[in-house]
């Protein structure tokens, strides 16, 4: 028996979901344009000039407080550059997309709703540059965008790079993380800058507070999960695309030591220091530390079959966005991929348990491989 649910299944959704039909806070649309309107801009433009540093074996330590200073200029000034080319770009992919529709390429949305092909498109072009939190989003929710879009070459072409910019933003981000690491002297001159550019920023320039300071130097309703998030391409026209909701729990494997180290530094707990004494009971060199569920969305993608002597071909993304395929449309009109959703109700597959599901200690949810010589 057939399990899965056609598309307008009820699936979960972000708080605020589903009036994407409406001017999103952080910005507004004129035709396919992103203008934000809580931009900020504090960078000044020269940061962005390369400061010609050789990085390879540098030791951000033991060099001059002139290069040091440069690097750091360098850090922010790139994170503001990425972020102007991935506007400039996430425009571009928005005109493909609407240029699409008008050629007669499909697109079918089920989360939000759409009725026809030209909102489904209109939502999916949304979908692409919501960049930025709407009212009473929590700061860890990612709002969900579930469908498929037919799109032409060029556009697949686009769609690519934007992935590759947004991957470059990252990219850039983590070394800004690097350089906010507790006690490094990077950390220390970061902070001496941001408070000359914006002295109203958040005394907290550390490693964990990245993200706020990247809002508080670009945009103050920047949501970074949204923006950095990859968009699922296809290239070419699907067989099948069915989603389905997974409940993993979010892990961390530690190092035996790193957890010892953690608890020697709350020694002042008596609980702790009991937690301490039970992990030298055994001699697991790792532990899993389960931070909380998970909530994913898993989309399955087959193929056509391109000839009758080749087998289907699957993809397979982790995505809260909708998937791009290439819809040739130069033989006429191609045939739409079957869309899916599995609802909630229907039985998983149980996986094999690789750890203990009862908890080692008191302070930490900290748990045991139940094969610690393989973990």
């Amino acid at each position: 028996m057939n399990t899965a649910k056609t598309m307008n299944a009820n699936l979960p959704s972000v708080e605020g979901e589903g009036d994407s039909g409406n001017t999103l806070p952080g910005f507004m649309l004129s035709g396919a344009q992103l203008r934000p309107t809580t931009e900020t801009s504090l960078i000044p433009t020269e940061w962005e000039t390369d400061p010609q540093l050789t990085l390879d074996g540098l030791d951000l330590q033991n060099v001059s407080s002139e290069d040091r200073e440069a690097y750091c200029r360098f850090l922010l000034g790139k994170l503001q550059s990425r972020y102007r080319d991935l506007k400039v770009q996430g425009n571009r992919v928005r005109e493909r997309i609407a240029l699409d529709g008008s050629l007669g390429h499909r697109a079918m949305m089920d989360t939000p709703a759409a009725e026809d092909n030209a909102t489904a498109r209109q939502q999916a072009t949304e979908s692409l540059t919501n960049w930025f939190y709407k009212d009473g989003q929590n700061e860890k929710e990612t709002i969900s965008y579930i469908g498929a879009v037919g799109c032409s070459s060029e556009a697949i072409g686009a769609i690519k790079e934007l992935n590759r910019q947004k991957a470059g933003f990252k990219q850039a981000l983590g070394h800004l993380r690097d350089a906010l690491h507790h006690g490094t002297q990077t950390c220390g001159t970061l902070y001496s800058l941001v408070g000359h550019i914006a002295p109203n920023a958040l005394p907290n320039v550390e490693r964990r507070y990245a993200g706020s300071l990247v809002r508080h130097l670009t945009h103050t309703r920047l949501n970074i999960r949204q923006l950095v998030r990859q968009i699922p391409v296809v290239g070419s026209c699907p067989a099948t695309i069915r989603w389905r909701w997974t409940e993993v729990p979010t892990t961390l494997r530690l190092k035996r030591a790193d957890v010892l180290e953690y608890l020697d530094q709350r020694a002042d707990n008596p609980l702790a220091r009991l937690d301490y004494e039970r992990i030298c009971t055994v001699s697991d060199g790792f532990f899993c530390w389960r931070k909380g569920i998970s909530h994913d969305c898993r989309i399955s993608v087959k193929c056509g079959l391109k000839s009758a002597d080749t087998r289907p071909h699957y993809l397979s993304f982790k995505s809260r966005m909708p998937v791009f395929y290439l819809e040739l449309r130069d033989n006429g009109a191609a045939v739409p991929p079957k869309m899916t959703v599995v609802p909630d109700e229907t039985e998983r597959r149980t996986r094999e348990k690789r750890v203990d599901p009862e908890p080692f200690l008191n302070t930490m949810a900290i748990h045991r491989y139940l094969n610690p010589s393989a973990s």
